[in-house]
């Protein structure tokens, strides 16, 4: 029965600390002010669940994704300024296929009709 209950235990302290982690992540990205913070948290969360995954869980979890989070705030950042004017240029470019009425030109490939 002890062993139940210290199963039990862990499994409920390990929910928590998801939880916890997640609640950090929407409140560190609402900290950067969503555009710029979205994906220096992003990144911690990956961090410090890589740690998880590894064995190590030695640390407090909100210093850690704070100390984490400041690593990668400039670095992510400047990634994001880069893959966002691309992501920018593909989506003009679906709506211009869109409006263009060539999305169909789209589907013959697939072996799907024109009509």
């Amino acid at each position: 029965m002890k062993q139940f209950i210290q199963s039990i235990y862990q499994l409920t302290n390990w929910i928590m600390s998801l939880v916890y982690m997640n609640l950090l992540w929407a409140v560190f990205t609402l900290l950067g002010g969503v555009v710029l913070g979205i994906l220096p948290s992003t990144v911690t969360l990956y961090a410090i669940s890589k740690k998880w995954i590894q064995g190590d869980y030695n640390f407090k979890l909100h210093q850690e994704f704070w100390k984490h989070y400041k690593y990668v705030f400039l670095t992510s950042n400047k990634l994001i300024l880069i893959v966002l004017p691309l992501i920018l240029i593909a989506f003009i470019n679906l709506l211009f296929i869109v409006e263009q009425g060539a999305f169909q030109l789209v589907h013959l490939p697939f072996g799907e009709s024109l009509s």
